[in-house]
């Protein structure tokens, strides 16, 4: 079996493929957060990791579209999900093997149905 080849699952790495800081504070977030909600602004995540403030806000983004992330009443507080979260409020993910080109040969899984 060639790599292109091989069985992709879903999982948060493939819903913030496209940023992949968004995974390296989504990793900080959860780790953070634990069970209680992660507090912390851009500005200070900018200085923490040494990024610039738009590259966070980039970041920030992906993860609050994705559903990942989200943003709660108060200020710079967030509700971290995990990827089984995100399937259970009824995220449409994907197992299957890869076509190389982002996609799925197979249908959705039944717990996104």
């Amino acid at each position: 079996m060639h790599a292109t080849e091989q069985h992709l699952s879903c999982g948060v790495e493939w819903h913030l493929r496209a940023n992949p800081r968004a995974l390296f504070i989504y990793n900080l977030a959860l780790r953070k957060a634990g069970k209680d909600e992660f507090v912390m602004s851009m500005p200070q995540i900018a200085a923490s990791v040494g990024w610039d403030l738009r590259t966070v806000k980039s970041a920030m983004a992906a993860l609050l579209h994705s559903g990942l992330l989200v943003r709660t009443t108060a200020e710079n507080v967030y509700r971290v999900l995990t990827h089984a979260e995100l399937v259970e409020a009824g995220e449409q993910c994907w197992e299957g093997e890869g076509t190389g080109d982002g996609h799925s040969r197979s249908t959705p899984t039944s717990n996104s149905l």
